[in-house]
C-alpha cells in the first residue's frame, strides 16, 4: 500500500539513505526498513528506550535474531541507542551487536569493563578500541561502527563523534548472514549485553559523520518512522 512519512517539524529527522534493516524494539522484533524481523531469544523483554521502547537484555541469555539480513558485501554502518546496566563482563566485553555466521564473517562492536568502545571484524583480526570511558553505565549513548571494502577503514562512533578508527587488509564478508543482537553467536563466550538496546539499524553503505551526527542530535524524537497514509491501504 501507499506508505508516507510523518513527522513533526524540527522533530524526528529523515533517515539517511540505504537503510536495510531498521529494529525499533517498540514492543516487537520487527524491521520496519526491510522487513527481515527478529526474534527474541532467552526471555528477552522491552523497557522505555531512548525512543519509544527498546529491547531489554538480561545479560545472562537474552538476545535478538534476525535470521537473515540484505547483503552488505562491499559497505556497512550499523547503529543503535545503548544504555548499558552494567559493562562488567567475564568475556572481553558485552556484544552490542554482529552480524555474520562464523569467525571469519562476521562484524561486531562491543563495550569492555572500563568503558572502551571496540569494533571487530572477521576472527578479531581487525580490531579498534576508542579511549576508556567513552561508555558510561546507566544512561543512553548513541553508537555507531562502519566500514568500507573500498578504503579498508573502520569506524566507531559515540553521541556523533569520532571516536576510534582504523584501516587494515581484511575484508566485509558478511553477505546476507544473521544479525545478532545484544550477544555474539560466533565467539563460544559469555558475552551477553545487559541493559536496553534500542533504535538498531544496518545500512549497506558508510555514513559520514555528519548523517550519524544527525541521528545522534534528534535524541529521543528518533528518525521518521513511516506509517501507512490514513484513509489509503
Amino acid at each position: 500500500g501507499l506508505v508516507e512519512v510523518y513527522h513533526l517539524p524540527g522533530a524526528c529527522v529523515e533517515p539517511p539513505a540505504n537503510l536495510v534493516g531498521w529494529w525499533t524494539g517498540d514492543g516487537n522484533g520487527v524491521d520496519i526498513s526491510g522487513g527481515n524481523d527478529a526474534t527474541l531469544m532467552g526471555g528477552a523483554t522491552f523497557g522505555a528506550g531512548k525512543v519509544s521502547e527498546a529491547f531489554s537484555l538480561d545479560g545472562v541469555d537474552d538476545f535478538v535474531v534476525a535470521a537473515q539480513t540484505p547483503a552488505t558485501d562491499s559497505e556497512i554502518t550499523l547503529d543503535a541507542w545503548i544504555f548499558p546496566t552494567t559493562l562488567s563482563n567475564s568475556a572481553i566485553g558485552p556484544v552490542i551487536f554482529e552480524k555474520g555466521t562464523t569467525l571469519n564473517s562476521r562484524i561486531g562492536l562491543q563495550v569492555t569493563a572500563d568503558g572502551q568502545l571496540c569494533g571487530y571484524l572477521s576472527s578479531d583480526t581487525f580490531n579498534v578500541c576508542s579511549a576508556a570511558q567513552t561508555i558510561p553505565a546507566t544512561q543512553f549513548t548513541h553508537v555507531a561502527i562502519t566500514f568500507s571494502n573500498i578504503s579498508q577503514e573502520m569506524r566507531l562512533y559515540a553521541n556523533g563523534a569520532l571516536v576510534a578508527q582504523t584501516t587494515g587488509t581484511d575484508t566485509l564478508l558478511t553477505g546476507t548472514e544473521q544479525f545478532v543482537i545484544g550477544d555474539s553467536q560466533t565467539s563460544g563466550l559469555a558475552d551477553n549485553f545487559a541493559g536496553l538496546v534500542d533504535e538498531v539499524e544496518m545500512f549497506d553503505r558508510t555514513l559520514t559523520v555528519e548523517e550519524i551526527k544527525a541521528i545522534y542530535n534528534a535524541g529521543a524524537f528518533g528518525k521518521c518512522k513511516p506509517q501507512a497514509q490514513p484513509g489509503k491501504r
